[in-house]
């Protein structure tokens, strides 16, 4: 077949509407992709598709960068064809290096969360660690967080929900050093969104231990039930490819980058709109070492990676149903009321 063809799509919206008689678009939207070796038109052994795909909780802009969690699913599902008309390709930004010096660090943006427990057995209510004091002097827990190659400050916001209000001192800490430390009242919040505490900190290392305390006052008899549920963390990271890593930016600027240790074929991607991510192109790769320039006109989120640490996708053959064509009989019988019509299409 042709590789021009190559088609994906995914769905336009996180998750389903909650207003049930709003109209919203019943369809899929194609993907833009790289396709390395479609010029031919033969698909060759050698050649491959390249998309940016991410699970169904990741980083949105609303407007600001933020983690969207998806209470109802894990993954995200993409759909391949081909034939027909040509597919849509990844726009192609030039990232030609200006000759200036280049930095060595960006600020790389990572969430990290865990679903161990549902204590308040609802369906979309999972949470990480028992923090809880409950009636005693303290409630604490600690984490492991993985920052690779982490060189200067960081700001680490956690995320707690409490089952009940209350007035505590909060204290975290990396590695013994406290970078949050405040008495504060948190109301009773035991569904999304949840409590955001952010302090600012210095990482220099690969790793940490992150410490959570909460300490009862002096008078304070209340007891709490408190879970930690997430971290996210945007630290000051050198560009070093021997790993995937993001470079986030929030303000206009015009940026020179140099990355190293970059031991296979190279891609960098503008996923600022995950749903249309970007190529960059033009830039200097020679001995091992990538160097560019680019500029963002406010908030930009690059990626970068190598052939080598690329993520293969698993194909499952796709065997769509015929519901909606009356020739063949019926495969489900669908009744529902006149006002959820709109909001069960997606499903037909």
């Amino acid at each position: 077949f042709d590789p021009a063809t190559l088609k994906l799509f995914s769905s336009p919206f996180d998750v389903l509407p909650g207003d049930v008689t709003s109209v919203f678009p019943d369809s899929l939207i194609e993907i833009p992709v790289y396709v390395h070796g479609e010029e031919d038109h033969q698909f060759d052994r050698d050649d491959y598709l390249l998309f940016y795909g991410f699970a169904a909780s990741h980083f949105i802009l609303d407007p600001e960068l933020t983690w969207y969690d998806n209470g109802y699913a894990r993954n995200s599902v993409y759909w391949l064809t081909f034939g027909g008309a040509p597919g849509r390709r990844m726009v192609e930004d030039d990232a030609t290096w200006n000759g200036d010096d280049p930095d060595t660090t960006v600020t790389e943006i990572v969430h990290v969360e865990q679903d161990i427990g549902n204590p308040t057995r609802s369906g979309v209510n999972w949470y990480w660690l028992d923090v809880s004091p409950l009636t005693g002097s303290l409630g604490s827990g600690s984490i492991a967080l993985h920052h690779p190659y982490a060189r200067g400050e960081a700001d680490i916001t956690l995320s707690l929900f409490t089952l009940s209000g209350a007035t505590f001192l909060y204290e975290f800490s990396i590695d013994g050093e406290v970078f949050f430390s405040e008495t504060l009242y948190l109301p009773t919040r035991s569904t999304w969104p949840p409590h955001y505490l952010t302090g600012t900190t210095s990482l220099s290392s690969d790793s940490s231990v992150l410490r959570m305390d909460i300490i009862r006052p002096a008078g304070v008899t209340t007891s709490l039930t408190a879970f930690f549920n997430s971290a996210d963390l945007r630290y000051t990271r050198l560009t070093d490819l021997s790993s995937p890593f993001h470079a986030y930016m929030d303000t206009a600027q015009t940026y020179v980058l140099q990355c190293t240790n970059v031991n296979d074929d190279p891609y960098i991607l503008d996923i600022t709109d995950g749903r249309a991510p970007r190529r960059l192109v033009n830039y200097t790769y020679d001995n091992n070492t990538i160097r560019l320039t680019g500029s963002a006109d406010s908030i930009q989120v690059l990626y970068f990676t190598t052939d080598a640490l690329t993520q293969p996708a698993r194909l499952v053959a796709a065997n769509p149903g015929s519901v909606r064509k009356p020739s063949p009989g019926y495969e489900y019988l669908f009744i529902t009321h006149p006002k959820f019509l709109t909001a069960i299409q997606p499903l037909v």
